[in-house]
């Protein structure tokens, strides 16, 4: 049956690990991990005093994990993301791209995104706009987009940079920035010929840049090859960015690159 199909996941990659997060492989570390000689205060303490931050306007106007930036944090975002999207376009072979927000359902299930719980895990539109949802990240819609036509070999890799906004149900910071329902991310998407040295080969790359911006960012972090129960249905390998948080006083992760 074509319903039980779709919910198969992909094969993975001999590099990754099997097992749970706690068995994720260090690949190397950068940057240098910031000391304090003072008692430091973390983003939400300084966000709000400096009012970058406006937590109590966004659960009067919508619902807890979501926010207002106001200010210097507005222009803060604004900046990071022209910088990131703009260095990434810059380089050889990336096409800039604003996607829609807005896809339809049959593309998720297309691309191989099936939620591992019953749970519903979008953001769907009106009765009147069955089968419309939020994206929950901007691959989808680069996906549809790639998949309009055939590729010839000679052609790939083809290279894109998008910018757009993702929305997704679940959500674990009712008070900061970390993993809320909406919020704005800057993704490369590729596609490659059928070999999976060429996919690797592509998935390295844009690992590289991610470190890259992280680096002239001044952020320490390490580079993670990620276990089995870590990766989604369509993944066949997955690379991890987790970068030194001294406000949670540990690593987490601001970016990934997946072989899907």
């Amino acid at each position: 049956h074509i319903s039980s199909a779709v919910s198969l996941p992909n094969l993975t990659s001999p590099h990754t690990p099997v097992g749970g997060y706690d068995m994720a492989k260090e690949i190397c570390t950068f940057g240098q991990k910031p000391e304090f000689q003072f008692e430091h205060r973390n983003y939400k303490t300084l966000g709000t005093k400096h009012r970058m931050l406006d937590v109590s306007s966004g659960l009067m106007a919508t619902s807890p994990s979501t926010i207002y930036l106001r200010g210097p944090g507005a222009l803060l975002e604004n900046a990071l993301v022209s910088y990131v999207f703009q260095l990434v376009a810059a380089k050889s072979g990336f096409e800039p791209v604003i996607p829609p927000d807005i896809v339809r359902e049959t593309v998720l299930k297309a691309c191989g995104f099936v939620a591992r719980s019953q749970q519903e895990q979008v953001f769907r539109l009106g009765e009147h706009d069955a089968g419309l949802v939020l994206s929950g990240t901007g691959e989808l819609q680069l996906a549809a987009m790639c998949a309009s036509s055939a590729r010839p070999r000679r052609a790939c890799p083809q290279k894109y940079v998008a910018s757009s906004h993702c929305f997704r149900r679940e959500a674990g910071d009712t008070t900061g920035l970390f993993r809320l329902h909406q919020f704005t991310k800057v993704e490369m998407f590729g596609v490659t010929n059928n070999t999976v040295e060429a996919s690797d080969d592509l998935l390295m790359e844009f690992a590289a840049i991610q470190q890259e911006i992280l680096e002239s960012l001044g952020l320490h972090g390490r580079l993670l090859e990620m276990p089995t129960a870590e990766l989604g249905n369509p993944a066949y390998r997955k690379l991890d960015m987790e970068v030194w948080m001294p406000g949670y006083n540990d690593y987490k992760e601001v970016c990934s690159a997946s072989n899907c």
